[in-house]
């Protein structure tokens, strides 16, 4: 075909675009090349240009150069503008391109700006746009490519605004195809189905972008916070879509860190199991995220739990978050459930449910929780939570057990927390401002009807403690295989503490040691090697017997083995 029908042709194409009778061909037929400026978006914001920003006034790149085409983008206010290209089947495997601010609104303060470049919903780039260079991109594009977005950010200055040109645009299909692993999509496409009033997506308000914790402008977000502390959360329902991965990275937004404003954390749950917890400070670094979703999950949940500061609240980012079907192996994880979730049948007046309203959860390391229950009385007495679990096939209780730390600093009087499955004790302790936080991890009898926490209190001259039970879900999980008696040995001493030794272990296991009435007399440090001993300062000087359990890694603790001993 010679070039005078090409130029036929071409014309015919641009003059039948404009009149919305064209669509642009199919793979087979794509141009090998076509510049940015001959497609038309398919979506834009208000404040987008072609070639020039009006009839008098040219595109000039950072040196002041005349720019003879490219797309310029900027919003008036700050914020966000954005422009859509449909390359759906036309078969380009690259987009190359400049990047550029104008140098027409550079001297002075003109505020920032950052850009992003999606296939889709994947990220291809994005850069802070630098005011001393303009930027060369050469970008792959995945063959499955519908739709590639260009996104620009920016922080509004005294003077205004910057004003974002890319220049020299094209599409060509001269190199090879991204090659990617499964499909992306972002949380924002999919849209949360439940959250709380303080969830914002893209930017904070119409002139307010995204920053990370270095004050870098960040593209296509999430973020949350409280007005005031207690609970932000927000639910993105994944069910039966074939998700296997979550990415993200966390940041709190530079603009909400100088001064006191107060303490946050954030998790991320598969449902009602914690997939990843972190204690975010006005120092922690920007966080990079990569969990395995676990198989049958319904809903991903993203969490900020925060107490106020005198300033208000930190604002919590996550930074492209998405979801993606990988072929990494997909993780099966054990049937979990939380207490809230299965909601109790009785309770007394003061048991909360992950947030005492305004003020978050706090254990005595004054890390802040992100799901679980408190438990206290008004000045003594007993607090209480029960729950109906009959035919719920549970045969474990895991969870963190500590006092919150605002409530232990002078005499909040005297707290024991008592655990029981149906009305059996499993599990009692004493708490005092000095205990640490104890990891739960209890084995239910079979066909538990119904499970129950008490706290008894005597309040002193402050108060009472409140008690929490972190993270506190029901489970079914494997149960450590029972010790046989050849594997423990009991040395009674006379005039020394006695000893209780169990051998053929694995790496990880731990021993606990019970008398005859069912107290707890010792528990074991992991094991290093193949056995593990635990010291007992008086057993008895009569013979007797000892019940001894064995805890394996990521398993309940065995059924207790007896274990007879001989007089000192």
């Amino acid at each position: 075909m010679g070039n005078k029908i090409k130029q036929i042709l071409l014309g015919l194409v641009a003059f039948l675009s404009v009149l919305g009778l064209y669509v642009f061909p199919s793979t087979a037929f794509a141009s090998s090349e076509i510049s940015l400026n001959d497609l038309r978006p398919s979506d834009k914001t208000y404040y987008f240009h072609e070639n020039r920003w009006s009839s008098n006034s040219s595109f000039t790149d950072i040196h002041g150069n005349l720019l003879a085409n490219g797309i310029g983008l900027y919003d008036y206010d700050g914020g966000g503008s954005h422009a859509t290209y449909n390359i759906d089947n036309m078969g380009y495997t690259n987009f190359q391109g400049r990047i550029t601010l104008d140098s027409q609104w550079l001297v002075g303060d003109y505020g920032k700006s950052a850009i992003g470049i999606y296939a889709d919903d994947l990220l291809l780039y994005t850069k802070q746009i630098p005011k001393d260079k303009v930027l060369d991109i050469n970008l792959k594009l995945p063959k499955t490519t519908k739709n590639l977005h260009f996104v620009v950010k920016q922080l509004h200055g005294a003077k205004g605004e910057q004003r974002v040109i890319i220049t020299d645009g094209k599409f060509t299909s001269s190199g090879s195809y991204l090659s990617v692993s499964g499909t992306t999509t972002s949380l924002a496409t999919i849209g949360a189905q439940d959250h709380s009033y303080y969830y914002n997506y893209g930017q904070w308000d119409s002139n307010s972008v995204f920053q990370d914790v270095k004050g870098n402008i960040t593209i296509s977000d999430l973020g949350l916070y409280t007005y005031n502390g207690g609970r932000a959360y927000a639910t993105f329902n994944i069910d039966q879509m074939g998700y296997n991965v979550f990415e993200t990275k966390i940041t709190l937004d530079s603009k909400w860190i100088t001064g006191d404003y107060g303490r946050t954390a954030v998790g991320i749950y598969a449902d009602d199991v914690l997939l990843y917890e972190k204690q975010l400070t006005a120092k922690t670094a920007v966080q990079t995220v990569k969990l395995h979703i676990p198989k049958g999950t319904k809903n991903i949940i993203l969490v900020t739990q925060q107490n106020a500061g005198a300033r208000g609240t930190q604002k919590v980012v996550f930074i492209d978050p998405v979801v993606k079907k990988t072929k990494d192996k997909v993780q099966t994880v054990n049937k979990t459930v939380s207490l809230n979730t299965v909601g109790a049948t009785n309770t007394s007046y003061y048991v909360y449910k992950s947030t005492y309203g305004d003020s978050s959860f706090q254990n005595i390391k004054e890390n802040l929780v992100t799901s679980g229950i408190s438990l206290t009385t008004y000045n003594g007495g007993d607090a209480y939570a029960e729950y109906d679990i009959q035919n719920m096939n549970f045969n474990g209780f895991l969870a963190k057990l500590s006092l919150d730390s605002k409530w232990v600093q002078g005499d909040y009087g005297k707290s024991t927390i008592y655990i029981y499955a149906d009305n059996k004790i499993l599990y009692s302790k004493k708490l005092t401002k000095n205990s640490a936080v104890a990891n739960l991890k209890l084995r239910l009898p079979s066909n538990t009807k119904t499970f129950k926490v008490v706290v008894k209190q005597v309040g002193g001259a402050k108060g009472t403690h409140k008690v929490i039970l972190d993270n506190a879900v029901l489970t079914k999980v494997k149960v450590s295989s029972t010790l046989k008696t050849s594997q423990i040995k009991v040395v009674n001493n006379k005039n020394k503490s006695d000893v209780v030794t169990v051998s053929s272990l694995k790496a990880g296991d731990y021993i606990k040691v019970y008398n005859s009435k069912g107290t707890l007399l010792a528990t074991s440090k992991k094991a290093t090697k193949t056995s593990v001993s635990v010291s007992i300062k008086q057993l008895g000087k009569s013979k007797g017997t000892v019940y001894v359990t064995k805890i394996s890694d990521s398993s309940l603790e065995s059924y207790k083995q007896k274990k007879s001993y001989k007089a000192e």
